[in-house]
């Protein structure tokens, strides 16, 4: 993963629509950072007029992130917590392979072996934007382990007033379970004027038809229908 990260083909397509679309001075959320490498392309792109916001639990990540960036870039605001649908606190299972591999989690029922229980802040997306007076989003990436379904239902305020241009959702839609998922959140930002896509790789969006009954794992990009068809 790091040296696809190093030669600069790791997650190219998302990358490239980030790079077409993004512009100096704009936001992005980066909801489920990991090591910040999302972050970090953002931040290239928005320079020290924009503003980037890096959502992470794993205090496994946090500290590599921290390690590396003692004091983040200017404009960059690293948030140690989990985005969710509500606020508080709750337990979460890191693990050593949560860099390489995402499999930190929500605990649900017993530790498995070599993982470490920490308790971790909660915060919703509209949270998140209210406490550090963000207006407007211009990209949010929404990629958390399969809570991706609570996370957008803790951004309904920053939805509901049009507040959000574009969103990437990674879509998993393999098994019953997250066929379920995957239903309610095209219904869920249909519903508040979001219209789905899929990047080239050359970042440009092309419209995506969602068939339930398809086996995929794809970042969809949410894109406002205020903002018209992309060019």
């Amino acid at each position: 993963t790091c040296r696809r990260m190093y030669y600069g083909v790791y997650e190219m397509p998302f990358v490239h629509f980030l790079q077409r679309t993004l512009k100096p001075g704009d936001v992005f959320l980066d909801l489920g950072a990991n090591i910040g490498y999302m972050t970090a392309v953002a931040h290239g792109i928005v320079g020290e007029t924009g503003t980037v916001f890096s959502c992470e639990p794993s205090p496994t990540c946090t500290g590599n992130f921290m390690t590396e960036n003692p004091q983040p870039p200017t404009g960059v605001h690293w948030v140690q917590a989990a985005v969710m649908e509500k606020d508080g606190m709750f337990k979460f299972a890191d693990t050593p392979r949560v860099v390489s591999h995402g499999f930190g989690r929500v605990l649900h029922g017993e530790p498995r072996e070599g993982e470490t229980i920490v308790d971790v802040r909660a915060v919703s997306v509209d949270t998140l934007v209210k406490e550090h007076g963000i207006e407007h989003v211009h990209c949010m990436k929404v990629d958390v382990e399969g809570c991706e379904r609570i996370v957008l239902n803790g951004s309904k305020g920053l939805l509901e007033c049009g507040a959000v241009d574009h969103i990437m959702v990674e879509t998993s839609n393999t098994e019953e379970a997250s066929r379920a998922e995957t239903k309610y959140i095209f219904e869920y930002l249909s519903g508040h004027g979001m219209e789905p896509f899929l990047p080239d790789v050359h970042g440009n969006l092309k419209p995506f038809d969602l068939d339930l009954k398809e086996s995929f794992r794809l970042d969809v990009i949410w894109r406002a229908k205020r903002l018209g068809n992309p060019s």
